[in-house]
């Protein structure tokens, strides 16, 4: 006998434009009014444009890409725009793989040429020198993606680099804190 699934939990917001909202207001309220919030494609980009209508800021594209070594494993790094790639410092490719990590490479890199073309049209990244990037994503499960964004602000001169999470989904733990034990999340460990 197998068990029932277990019911999927409700989304924290109920769309990519609430939680847009959301972060806009969050930022406005903590003094990034004059930033520029910049969505990596595609799920990142409703929610910038809907926080920065919220907060009066402007808004951009980012074009990134995971590097992943077939199509059902997790990415082990990712590539925005022009910038060199971001990869998991953990992932120590032996001699064979270094062939089949190059091609991936160059796969993504593709991607993101091709997503240039439909999400910006080939124009380049508002000017960011100076001024506070916010990279804003849809879902970060993997680190790679808003890593190469970042890495893309800071070499178009971004004085400072924000990755906002909005509210992380945690599970409670026995002792009725929410998130990892321990001394910093003030639970019992």
């Amino acid at each position: 006998m197998t068990k029932p699934a277990a019911p999927k939990p409700a989304p924290l917001y109920p769309t990519r434009s609430a939680a847009g909202a959301l972060l806009g207001q969050q930022l406005a309220g903590r003094g990034y009014l004059g930033c520029l919030l910049l969505g990596i494609t595609p799920e990142g980009v409703e929610i910038a444009a809907n926080a920065s209508k919220a907060m009066g800021a402007q808004f951009d594209v980012l074009v990134a890409a995971f590097i992943k070594l077939g199509s059902n494993l997790a990415p082990i790094g990712a590539i925005a725009e022009s910038a060199p790639s971001e990869m998991d410092p953990d992932f120590q490719p032996s001699g064979t793989l270094m062939d089949k990590l190059a091609s991936a490479i160059d796969e993504s890199r593709a991607r993101v040429n091709q997503d240039l073309i439909l999400y910006r049209t080939e124009r380049p990244v508002k000017r960011l020198a100076g001024r506070i990037a916010v990279i804003v994503d849809g879902q970060v499960t993997y680190p790679w993606r808003v890593l190469a964004a970042a890495k893309v602000a800071e070499l178009l001169g971004a004085k400072q680099v924000v990755i906002p999470a909005l509210r992380l989904r945690v599970p409670e733990h026995r002792d009725g804190c929410r998130g990892a034990p321990g001394p910093l999340r003030g639970c019992r460990g």
